[in-house]
């Protein structure tokens, strides 16, 4: 039987909540049914934290467009459809606004059904962004958003699919991140919890905090930061490590200098692609988004999720998609935004009682079993098979 062959595009192979779906698709699709092959247009200097290694070892056909550090978006687009003028895939999945949109354009013009991933709130995206994806979403075979909150915010509704479609009558669907539960071992039980807190230099009566996101404005590090400045005063033994590279690393490198000169008690680690091993070392999580007021997004991403499955009590910010996951209080904690007292409170209950945390993460870890991509990928299937079929 002939293979489906589905072309991939993605902005760059950096770390991100986007490449770590693409690559769980790649690395759990049924190749004897798909040939994928994952094209990307920026490639980064030596030094940013790149994917690319483990895309690789997804054993995956991996394509650079070439359009330089900045994406031109109709040189890429030109390439793409040079590329799949010969190649002809069957489906085209785009993730992210510049291969979208580039995409998307080689895409149509080739006739080729495509899918648009929508991976972030549309208020964090330019006007330019939102005009072209209001454009290519009229053109698209199917949109797919990754929470309830997002499906709404553009479409008024949310479909939320959780096992194979049969058929496809909706332009729009709702599938949430899957994750690698299979590779995350016990959680904070795991074999290589003290070996990980030795690396780290972090003791085994330590009460370990993690944050893992992106470091941007409105990922709430810096409520964070002072959160933990309480906490540290009502927990000695408490320590923050947070986990990521973006445009705001050097101003929390400053405000965690002037709360922690010594560094014992907060260090910023970067990007890291052992976030799992660093999961099984840590007590508890905490990712409060703080979007600008009067905006709203996802309350949890796929760092919550993977925190959730290694038996972490997570604690999260109080927007509608947080309801979704989060029963307050038994599997989760769930705060107002932009108040570093109730994430500060928060945190020190947990801090002080290790038999909660022990409870609320494993109810964390039995909530979030559907998310595991040996389920998970059984919906992309679906859509992979269907779509060619509409054409």
């Amino acid at each position: 039987m002939k293979r489906i062959r589905v072309a991939l595009v993605v902005n760059d192979l950096l770390l991100g909540g986007a490449q770590s779906l693409v690559l769980g698709i790649l690395a759990h699709l049924d190749r004897t049914r798909f040939e994928p092959v994952l094209y990307y247009l920026n490639e980064y200097p030596l030094g940013r934290a790149s994917n690319k290694e483990r895309f690789k070892k997804a054993g995956v056909e991996i394509v650079y467009i070439g359009t330089g550090g900045k994406t031109a978006i109709a040189p890429a687009a030109s390439h793409l459809r040079s590329l799949w003028k010969q190649q002809r895939p069957d489906v085209v999945h785009c993730h992210l606004p510049d291969a979208v949109i580039s995409g998307s354009i080689a895409a149509i013009s080739l006739g080729i059904p495509f899918i648009v991933h929508e991976h972030q709130s549309h208020a964090m995206h330019s006007l330019k962004i939102k005009l072209a994806f209001r454009l290519i979403r009229i053109f698209a075979t199917v949109t797919i958003v990754y929470a309830d909150s997002l499906a709404k915010e553009l479409f008024g509704s949310s479909r939320s699919v959780h096992g194979p479609l049969s058929h496809i009558d909706h332009k729009n669907y709702t599938i949430y991140n899957g994750i690698d539960i299979q590779a995350m071992g016990m959680g904070p039980a795991a074999k290589n919890r003290d070996e990980v807190r030795t690396s780290l230099q972090i003791s085994p009566d330590d009460v370990l905090i993690i944050s893992v996101a992106r470091l941007v404005e409105w990922k709430g590090h810096e409520n964070l930061i002072d959160a933990f400045a309480v906490v540290q005063q009502n927990v000695p033994e408490a320590r923050l490590l947070i986990v990521g590279e973006g445009r705001v690393a050097s101003h929390l490198s400053a405000k965690i200098s002037a709360i922690d000169p010594t560094g014992n008690h907060i260090r910023l680690l970067g990007p890291r692609t052992d976030v799992l091993q660093l999961l099984s070392a840590a007590d508890i999580f905490s990712l409060v988004f703080s979007y600008p007021h009067g905006e709203e997004g996802e309350a949890i991403g796929i760092a919550s999720f993977e925190a959730m499955a290694a038996s972490l009590p997570t604690v999260i910010g109080d927007y509608p998609s947080a309801h979704t996951f989060i029963r307050n209080g038994e599997n989760g904690v769930i705060v107002r935004p932009h108040d570093p007292e109730a994430l500060s409170n928060a945190i020190i209950r947990l801090a002080k009682d290790p038999e909660e945390r022990r409870r609320m993460g494993e109810r964390a870890a039995e909530s979030v079993r559907f998310l595991d991509w040996s389920a998970m990928i059984s919906v992309y299937e679906s859509i992979y098979t269907l779509l060619p079929k509409r054409s």
